[in-house]
């Protein structure tokens, strides 16, 4: 099922999922909730927001339906608090997108690491459906 809510922005035919993913950490920022949408700027307790794949409509050339990630993530696997952390975090997160009415399809429990972050974060995954514009 396809989840869709109304764009907290402007009209977004025309902005791209980077200008998309801002109005996501914009929103979320403003509920005091540390959000980033650079992973080499990631510092726990915060959420990274990524677009993961986008369907499109053959309608609305440019427009996707986008799947995005908001990855709640908690200081490093050998702080003994990091469940604590991580819990008040998603929780926090949740409220926030329950207000905005961005509808939460799914969250996994992981860890997480990168290239360029190569740490270990215990993290939960929330994932949403949303449409943006990838041109």
């Amino acid at each position: 099922m396809t989840i869709k809510h109304q764009h907290p922005g402007p009209d977004p035919h025309g902005w791209g999922i980077a200008e998309q993913a801002h109005t996501y950490m914009e929103l979320l920022v403003g509920e005091d909730i540390r959000a980033v949408t650079d992973i080499r700027r990631i510092n726990p307790p915060c959420v990274l927001i990524e677009p993961q794949s986008g369907v499109f409509n053959l309608m609305c050339a440019g427009q996707a339906e986008t799947a995005w990630t908001l990855r709640c993530l908690a200081p490093g696997i050998g702080n003994q608090d990091a469940l604590e952390v991580l819990s008040r975090l998603v929780s926090k997160v949740l409220t926030a997108c329950d207000k905005h009415r961005i509808q939460i399809q799914t969250a996994d429990l992981s860890t997480f690491s990168s290239d360029a972050r190569p740490d270990f974060y215990p993290s939960v995954d929330l994932a949403f459906v949303d449409v943006a514009s990838w041109i």
